[in-house]
Formats: C-alpha cells, structure tokens, sequence
C-alpha cells in the first residue's frame, strides 16, 4: 500500500519536472542516461547523480557567443 503510494507520487513529480525542463537536446540526453542508468541497469542512485549532475550543469552553462573580437 505505502510502497505504491510512494511510486506514484515519484512518477508525478518526475512528469511534473520533465514538463518544467527546457526543450533541448542536452536535457533529455541526461534525463534518459540517468532513467537508464538507475531504472533498467540498476545502478546506485548515488553514483549516478554524482556523476550526471556535474555533467548537466556543464552541459547548461551559459556560454558567451563568439563575436568578430574572438574570432
């Protein structure tokens, strides 16, 4: 019963989130390793965001554009 619960409220909040997350390729790049890594291999959740979260900030971090100064 709890158990269920639980794992409804989790797929909500994971729905409720990846609506909220911009539409970019990089974006779903790392929500599907991460379901993958986690959900069907089984891996450690710990490890996984250790490692998936610096990448996702990398991945979004704003980048100056290239103008004729840096060319």
């Amino acid at each position: 019963g709890v158990a269920a619960v639980a794992v409804g409220m989790l797929m909500r909040l994971g729905v409720i989130l990846a609506k909220r997350v911009p539409r970019r390729a990089v974006a779903y790049a790392v929500m599907l390793a991460t379901f993958t890594a986690v959900g069907v291999l089984q891996w450690p959740l710990v490890p996984v965001v250790a490692v998936m979260a610096p990448l996702s900030i990398i991945a979004a971090w704003p980048r100056r554009p290239k103008g004729p100064a840096d060319a």
